[in-house]
């Protein structure tokens, strides 16, 4: 004799109710994760390219008041920082492409500019392709854990509202 249970997910009602919130938030979740690699991507690009003192580039050097020009200011978290004709120098835009795809593209047309060899000489640098990803890459796993603690604590203060 062979026996088998029937349960029909409306059975579990509230249960049920609770368990699709919860997979709704994971899906919004997702972008806020990237975005805050994207962030910190923008922020490691500046101090490790642009930066006065250490950058490549030199963007924000003191040689700038010589030249009569302004210091880059930091216009906001979000903007990040800005070159006196109010251009960002390191720029993200965020893409939901499914629910399990985020993606951040991070852009920045000063690192472009010296990215490959140009025709008269002058080496590229290799910034965006070589230098920048490895660097980004040591704080995924930070923002990763943080991301996967904030879930547990949603899905605790969601699943225990079922019982």
């Amino acid at each position: 004799m062979q026996g088998f249970v029937h349960a029909d997910m409306s059975d579990f009602g509230y249960t049920y109710v609770k368990l699709k919130r919860l997979e709704a938030k994971y899906k919004s979740f997702g972008i806020g994760i990237v975005a805050g690699i994207a962030r910190e991507t923008r922020d490691i690009a500046y101090e490790t390219f642009f930066d006065s003192t250490s950058g490549v580039l030199r963007y924000n050097s003191p040689d700038r008041a010589k030249e009569g020009k302004t210091p880059l200011i930091r216009k906001s978290a979000q903007e990040g920082y800005v070159d006196s004709r109010g251009y960002r120098l390191i720029n993200y835009s965020l893409e939901s492409k499914r629910p399990t795809r985020k993606t951040a593209y991070i852009s920045s047309f000063p690192m472009n500019l010296y990215e490959h060899t140009t025709k008269n000489g002058r080496p590229g640098l290799y910034i965006m392709t070589v230098k920048l990803p490895p660097l980004v890459q040591s704080v995924v796993p930070k923002h990763v854990a943080l991301a996967e603690s904030k879930m547990a604590i949603m899905a605790e203060g969601i699943l225990s509202d079922a019982n």
